[in-house]
């Protein structure tokens, strides 16, 4: 059993320490304890977040950038839906590509899901 320790969980997310109150974040994640622990790094600081759940089409998602306007993305890798593997990065990279607006920093991956053998970053 893993045990969570907030402070911990930030420390390791170095990314949240670039952000500063006012700052909009898009979460993209499947539902993992990261994705709470990114909620609520984002409240601690005062960032605003958005949560889009993840493996939305990249055209819905580039919709949700263009609203948000967001300076990070946070994401994982990818999810496992059943027997099958959604990888995230390819979404995220399209997303962007289609979007007006390019967030300041490059997308953060959280989450790295290593055992499917794929190379995402």
């Amino acid at each position: 059993m893993k045990t969570w320790n907030t402070d911990e969980s930030f420390e390791q997310h170095r990314m949240f320490n670039l952000l500063i109150k006012g700052d909009t974040v898009i979460i993209y994640m499947p539902m993992i304890p990261e994705a709470a622990v990114s909620m609520l790094a984002c409240a601690r600081i005062g960032a605003v977040h958005s949560v889009v759940f993840g493996g939305f089409a990249a055209s819905e998602l580039a919709i949700r950038i263009d609203h948000a306007q967001p300076k990070v993305l946070v994401t994982a890798s990818g999810a496992v839906e059943g027997k099958k593997f959604i990888a995230y990065k390819p979404l995220l990279d399209k997303a962007i590509e289609q979007s007006d607006h390019q967030p300041n920093m490059k997308p953060a991956m959280v989450v790295m899901l290593t055992k499917m053998g794929m190379s995402l970053l």
